[in-house]
């Protein structure tokens, strides 16, 4: 975004993404621009995730492969090979963003081990077989097993869905898909299931809490006895209160 990496340094973090589809698109950054970013990023002693990815257009023209190996070598140009050892790729199709349409297992899998090729290929192979290349766009809990079998996914950038209890069930797939994970990082998938139950406790907490808060007693049941009066469903019309509202 539009914020100093001295600033965003001084908070703590060290993940920054690169390259989002929105600021590609709506603020016109362009390879040159995100580029800049990555380099500022590293010296910022920060690591950058670098997202990549096709629109729809690119996508039905069968352009993907070649988008994202442009954007790779622009986006990488200057950064050295220990660096992007420890960066993290993001593959985001644009077109899968928040429209609830996720690239299919066979799909990302394609692209995911076509963005490891380049990597071995412009970098090194060593390189290749350690970065971290992510998946984003849709992910869910839903999709997130079959998507996690794939070798060459080794995770996700998780964007609506990490505000959901599911999260804790995405993360557990991935962890559970990688067999090596598994084995190295059991107490990490233990403390994601257990994350799982408090996050579900947690939301019927707020659910409760919302629907103590905002309908007070006797308010719905006299809401719904008002709009049948007027001639209307509960919830039509200006004013009208939804009995699904929490």
């Amino acid at each position: 975004g539009a914020v100093s990496a001295s600033m965003v340094t001084s908070l703590g973090c060290q993940y920054v993404l690169c390259g989002h589809s929105e600021r590609r698109t709506v603020f016109k950054d362009d390879d040159e621009a995100i580029n800049k970013k990555v380099l500022k990023i590293i010296e910022g002693g920060m690591i950058p995730v670098l997202c990549i990815g096709e629109t729809k257009e690119e996508f039905d023209a069968n352009l993907c492969e070649s988008v994202c190996a442009i954007q790779l070598a622009k986006d990488l140009a200057g950064v050295s090979a220990a660096d992007v050892k420890t960066m993290i790729i993001a593959y985001e199709p644009v077109w899968a963003i928040g429209t609830g349409v996720a690239a299919t297992p066979e799909q990302a899998q394609e692209t995911h081990k076509g963005i490891r090729d380049w990597i071995a290929k412009n970098v090194d192979q060593t390189t290749a077989d350690e970065i971290r290349i992510q998946y984003g766009g849709s992910a869910s809990a839903k999709n997130a097993p079959e998507l996690s079998a794939c070798p060459d996914v080794d995770g996700f950038l998780v964007g609506g869905a990490s505000l959901k209890p599911e999260f804790a069930e995405i993360v557990s797939a991935i962890a559970k898909a990688k067999e090596v994970g598994v084995k190295a990082d059991h107490a990490d998938v233990k403390a994601a299931e257990a994350l799982l139950v408090q996050l579900k406790e947690e939301s019927k907490q707020a659910e409760h809490f919302m629907r103590s808060s905002l309908l007070p007693s006797g308010l719905l049941p006299r809401a719904k006895a008002k709009a049948k009066t007027d001639g209307r469903g509960a919830g039509g019309g200006a004013g009208g209160v939804d009995a699904n509202m929490p």
